[in-house]
């Protein structure tokens, strides 16, 4: 949170009010699905349900930064952005993979895609959305990023 006001502090300087308008809206869903998820503590959610959840938290962040930065250098706003929600999705997912994040969240009521799909499932759930980042991405113009993306080397998880 506090690195995310600050990085509106620095948006303000660009004086882009397309782009603090974005996120404006992303601070705002943000915080809609951290209500949203404390009002269902304790509660088992659907595949659906957390996919929402993880969408409107984790993947608002990672697209409103890449659907920024393509508005100010001038790129692919759309592509962008899906590859935000893509790849933030695929952090949160990998993340709740993680024993002691999941542990954490089990404290606080919180259950995550293992304790809707199981491990194996879950596993199978990341490399979908991995292999949707790699389609999206194969499209993207060829330069040293692309080259070195995690997704094309493999070590993304």
């Amino acid at each position: 949170d506090y690195l995310l006001s600050h990085a509106i502090e620095n948006l303000l300087e660009l004086k882009n009010f397309e782009v603090l308008n974005i996120f404006k809206n992303c601070t705002k869903n943000m915080s809609c699905a951290e209500i949203k998820q404390y009002f269902s503590q304790n509660s088992i959610p659907t595949k659906k349900q957390y996919i929402e959840v993880c969408k409107n938290k984790t993947a608002e962040l990672f697209s409103t930064i890449l659907e920024s930065c393509s508005i100010i250098t001038n790129l692919e706003q759309k592509k962008a952005k899906n590859f935000g929600i893509l790849f933030g999705i695929c952090f949160q997912i990998n993340n709740d993979l993680n024993k002691e994040s999941a542990k954490i969240d089990k404290l606080n009521g919180i259950y995550t895609a293992k304790d809707v799909l199981g491990i194996e499932n879950t596993e199978l759930l990341l490399d979908n959305y991995k292999k949707e980042m790699e389609n999206l991405i194969k499209n993207f113009p060829e330069n040293i990023y692309k080259k070195n993306s995690p997704i094309f080397c493999r070590n993304l998880s």
